[in-house]
């Protein structure tokens, strides 16, 4: 009976593993945080002895999720997003950049909580306190 017990906890905490990592894909694109398309294709379920892990190795998706405090972030990195998602030329998007650049130096981004959100479904799904 041990044997069924565990195969079944198993079995429950890969599925519930599975809805999270969806949910989690699903949060991603509803808060339009994907540019590129990195952050959601870096994203996968892992097998621990005791269980499954959801992993997004791209380097800054704890920064989308969590937001980030007042900094000063490259400028080239954000001069090279404004002119691939908005398509203005150099020397709009260069103006655009420096806004942006500026803002996130005052304000730091907001969160765009695709993995918390997806954590407190689940819990609130399986009444999970």
């Amino acid at each position: 009976m041990d044997k069924e017990l565990q195969k079944l906890g198993k079995q429950i905490s890969k599925q519930v593993a599975h809805e999270l990592f969806s949910k989690s894909q699903e949060n991603l694109v509803s808060y339009g945080a994907i540019d590129t398309g990195f952050l959601l294709r870096s994203g996968y379920i892992r097998e621990l002895k005791n269980g499954w892990e959801i992993v997004y190795e791209a380097p800054y998706s704890d920064y989308i999720n969590d937001g980030t405090r007042p900094h000063y972030p490259p400028f080239n990195s954000i001069f090279k997003w404004v002119k691939r998602k908005l398509g203005y030329s150099d020397k709009k998007a260069y103006g655009i950049a420096r806004a942006i650049q500026k803002k996130i130096s005052l304000r730091g981004t907001d969160p765009k909580p695709f993995m918390s959100k997806a954590i407190a479904d689940i819990k609130i799904k399986y009444k999970i306190k």
